[in-house]
């Protein structure tokens, strides 16, 4: 299981999360999904290497970054700025071992912590929605090669 795989695990056992939606989307929002969603997507990885043995340590640090989105007929900014809220308040400060059980055999990753990053906040003309963009900071376990 990929570490984003891991987070909306994580998001979807969230009572607050959920409270607020459950249309959490890996890298493009569907057409006429609904709102509120969320989606999310890797933005970079860097390998933390071991000096000592001139090797890979096991662990990496990704930047995972989220977009919260609604409409103005689906409650606009206040319900941006509360699913903004509500993820943070999920992830932020989080580890532990993530597991999926309906892959067989049963895939994990474990978290090392996760970071606030920054939030950015605005409106599209465009598709007519309220979005906040939060970037996460997430050390995670990786698979040495």
């Amino acid at each position: 299981m990929l570490v984003h795989e891991a987070l909306r695990l994580v998001l979807l056992a969230d009572a607050g999360v959920i409270a607020i939606t459950t249309r959490i989307y890996p890298s493009i929002l569907p057409q006429d999904c609904g709102f509120p969603a969320l989606v999310y997507d890797r933005q970079g990885k860097e390998t933390i290497e071991r000096m000592e043995e001139r090797g890979h340590a096991g662990i990496a640090a990704f930047i995972i970054r989220f977009w919260s989105i609604s409409s103005l007929d689906e409650g606009g900014a206040d319900t941006v700025y509360a699913l903004d809220e509500a993820v943070r308040l999920c992830l932020q400060g989080y580890s532990g071992s993530v597991a999926d059980p309906d892959s067989s055999p049963e895939e994990s990753v474990f978290i090392n912590g996760i970071f606030y990053r920054e939030t950015r906040q605005g409106y599209d003309d465009r598709t007519r929605t309220y979005q906040c963009i939060t970037d996460y900071e997430v050390w995670a376990g990786e698979t040495q090669p």
